[in-house]
């Protein structure tokens, strides 16, 4: 009985072991990863008054937005051992106190630097730091989308739906519910952290990002000529691929700082295997993600089942009889 017992966990934990390696797409899997976390570091020394108080007001502001934001507040107490370079600084400041918003990018070893303040805080800034309309509309959108477009036009952009709607027309025929756009206005005050994160400036010409999951950018964005049709289109593929341990390495994104609300995980897309999947103008032969799929899911699991019976089959037989 123990040995049958033994043989079914390792049944299971081979069957398991497919599971974790493979969760469909890369689109999938951006809604059941962990998001990138960002740091918002109140650097003074210790006791300064100053500085306590910004963190107090920090402090105040982000426990009213619970756990739902991927920032952490945290407060620093700066002396000669600090490591400036993990907040994004070349050295000390000029003065204190200094507040830097960071994260880090999976996989890749170096701080993401988003914004700086000097000497304060303000309270404006705070509350775009913790929400704002722009963000709030991309969570949403993220659920009913295959992925999001978004888009800041620069000074003296042309218009692009002429290049959208196309690519709208295709995915949604390929990866039903298709595609949304969104625009980002780099003028708007409650978009700063938007457009810090994204590293846009009012003179920068066009911008396009792809974002899915759970608020994941794919890296990296496309910048002014770079934006076509078929850019986009080679981009929004990126995310059909088969998530596997190698090919998610491969897949680079960052989560964009923002809030991501408890009823946004009960509405998760349900997980489809898409075992043939065909992009548009190719024949119908099922990728090698489909083969993998059936590899991890189905001949694996047998394979293992098969060997499991020989090797029990044989200790029956050469048990000795009572």
């Amino acid at each position: 009985m123990f040995r049958l017992s033994w043989a079914a966990a390792a049944l299971a934990a081979w069957t398991f072991a497919g599971w974790a390696c493979d969760t469909g797409t890369v689109r999938d899997a951006g809604f059941h990863g962990k998001r990138d976390l960002f740091q918002l570091a109140v650097i003074a020394p210790r006791n300064d008054a100053r500085g306590d108080a910004i963190f107090g007001r920090v402090e105040e502001a982000f426990r009213a937005a619970g756990d739902m934001l991927n920032v952490l507040p945290s407060r620093i107490e700066s002396d000669d051992e600090t490591a400036w370079n993990a907040y994004g600084l070349d050295g000390p400041p000029a003065r204190f106190p200094v507040i830097t918003l960071t994260g880090r990018v999976r996989g890749i070893d170096r701080v993401l630097f988003v914004a700086q303040w000097d000497g304060d805080l303000p309270a404006d800034d705070i509350a775009a730091i913790v929400d704002s309309p722009l963000r709030a509309r991309l969570a949403e959108a993220v659920l009913n989308a295959w992925a999001v477009l978004l888009y800041s036009p620069g000074p003296n952009a042309s218009d692009r739906a002429e290049l959208f709607d196309p690519v709208a027309k295709r995915w949604a025929a390929e990866q039903s519910p298709g595609i949304a756009v969104l625009t980002l206005d780099r003028s708007d005050p409650h978009e700063r952290l938007l457009c810090a994160f994204a590293g846009l400036e009012p003179g920068m010409p066009d911008w396009l990002g792809i974002v899915y999951g759970k608020g994941k950018l794919l890296l990296p964005p496309l910048l002014g000529d770079k934006i076509t049709g078929d850019e986009i289109n080679a981009q929004l593929q990126r995310l059909s691929v088969q998530c596997t341990c190698v090919e998610d390495a491969e897949v680079r994104s960052v989560s964009v700082p923002m809030r991501w609300e408890p009823e946004h995980d009960r509405r998760i897309p349900a997980f489809v295997p898409r075992l043939c999947m065909v992009p548009a103008g190719e024949p119908p032969v099922p990728p090698s993600g489909a083969r993998s799929y059936l590899v991890a899911y189905v001949l694996a699991p047998l394979a293992a089942m098969a060997v499991l019976a020989l090797a029990l089959t044989a200790f029956i037989l050469r048990r000795p009889s009572d």
